[in-house]
């Protein structure tokens, strides 16, 4: 729904400007701030850029931003607040904004179109001599694609590969699969409007400020989507006993990030570089253990990715959860990543009725024949680790919370129940989790009467008799 053309939104727009404005009226912020830029082997300082206006009454910056950043939402389109102030910027060029403020800021916003985006996360140094190249779900680890990164640079219209190669070739990088995104279509203003947006070298200089600060914004909302499915995609690795690749260290360690954009609008392209910081990484053999754990998943489990269906997305919330705490325990927080792995039973076989015993003995079920103990013992080993879990969160007593390695293999074993019962496509329906704790409940009635099971019952529920 474009921006309605109301008085307040016309005289609040008229006053925006990007030269200083004298009057105790006018307000101020600073739009795109003092940025160190480098090319190659120099380093330059691009000013700030300032953008000045005059609230009315009530309705100030914030409220227009506010109203922008709704616009932008219903588009697709990234809506970080500084990433909209670039667009402010341009509405301040736009050649018709005196005659018609709202009409031109709602020429802006409609012309948010498709684009492709690569990402690629690149270190300063190269992969380990003995570092073998891999991946898993929508991201390649190793030594960087130079062939797939120059010619993707080409395709956006960048010379940014020649440039750069120096610091590319042979570096170790994450790249990401390309994928679609909504991007702001600058080509398109700047063909209407050339003569008017570009009369002097000053005004070039200003447009390419507020296109690269732009992309520069936009870029940094798309890399924290790639580190949030980075860490996601590594979840059911994690809970499946496989190395974690920390996001926060990797992002510590001496690299830049390029984002490098094709086929917006008519086919123009773009190159956003931005830096990185110091620090060093042992990467632990995850270029081995990472992919065993994925050949595991499809040699043992049939399992390659989630579906859209109740079991998987259940599998994808437990492994959540066993991630979560594997990763406190790579942290030395074992309280933390306890309280985890109870959770993530509680989450699964909790019901409307919360009882502990419930739980416990669904959990039993599973895993007594796994550890070798009758379903009995099973049963008093969880109520003590539900105690322990209990005393902690209630007393702040950490002492009974010591055997968490039994709390972990008894986690793990419930997970592999799972990718073991989701092998069988029947299992695929909704309403299927309740289900089979109903069954898991009967089988528990069975073990507390005597009654013996047959090892296809068990089989069909995903749990292992060996």
């Amino acid at each position: 729904m474009p921006i309605p053309d109301l008085p307040v939104f016309q005289t609040l727009l008229n006053s925006l400007e990007l030269t200083r404005q004298e009057g105790i009226d006018y307000s101020n912020e600073i739009a795109i701030p003092e940025t160190p830029a480098e090319d190659v082997s120099s380093e330059r300082i691009d000013a700030e850029c300032r953008i000045w206006f005059k609230p009315v009454g009530d309705f100030t910056l914030e409220t227009l931003i506010g109203r922008i950043q709704r616009e932008v939402q219903s588009s697709g389109h990234k809506s970080q607040r500084n990433a909209l102030l670039t667009l402010l910027c341009l509405f301040c060029l736009h050649p018709q904004r005196r005659s018609a403020p709202v009409q031109s800021l709602n020429d802006l916003l409609s012309r948010v179109v498709d684009g492709d985006l690569s990402q690629f996360f690149v270190l300063r140094v190269p992969p380990p001599p003995t570092f073998r190249d891999f991946a898993f779900g929508s991201f390649a680890i190793g030594k960087i694609n130079s062939e797939r990164i120059s010619y993707r640079s080409k395709r956006a219209g960048s010379d940014f590969f020649e440039r750069w190669q120096r610091a590319l070739v042979g570096r170790m990088a994450i790249e990401r699969d390309v994928r679609r995104v909504r991007v702001f279509d600058w080509t398109s203003v700047k063909e209407e409007h050339r003569a008017a947006l570009f009369s002097d070298q000053a005004s070039k200089a200003l447009w390419n400020r507020i296109t690269e600060a732009y992309f520069h914004y936009i870029s940094l909302a798309h890399f924290e989507e790639f580190w949030r499915e980075f860490i996601e995609q590594q979840e059911i690795h994690v809970a499946m006993g496989g190395p974690f690749m920390g996001d926060r260290e990797l992002r510590l360690i001496p690299s830049f990030a390029v984002s490098i954009y094709m086929n917006i609008g008519n086919g123009w392209g773009f190159v956003a570089p931005h830096g990185g910081r110091y620090l060093t990484m042992n990467f632990g053999g995850v270029d081995t253990g990472i992919p065993e754990t994925l050949h595991r998943l499809k040699m043992e489990f049939s399992f390659e990715s989630y579906g859209g269906d109740e079991l998987h997305q259940t599998i994808k919330s437990y492994a959540r959860f066993l991630s979560t705490a594997k990763r406190h325990l790579i942290d030395q927080r074992s309280a933390e990543a306890y309280l985890h792995f109870v959770i993530a039973l509680d989450l699964l076989f909790g019901d409307k009725d919360g009882l502990t015993r419930n739980i416990t003995k669904r959990v039993a079920v599973l895993v007594h024949l796994k550890l070798g103990i009758t379903f009995a013992e099973a049963v008093k080993v969880l109520m003590r680790i539900y105690d322990a879990r209990s005393k902690y969160v209630h007393q702040g007593d950490a002492g009974g919370m010591a055997d968490i390695k039994m709390v972990q293999t008894i986690c793990e074993e419930v997970l592999y129940c799972l990718l073991r019962m989701q092998k069988d496509h029947s299992k695929r329906k909704l309403g299927i989790v309740n289900e089979w704790r109903a069954t898991l409940d009967y089988f528990a009635a069975a073990n507390e009467t005597g009654r013996t099971l047959s090892e296809s019952d068990l089989a069909a529920n995903g749990i292992a008799t060996k």
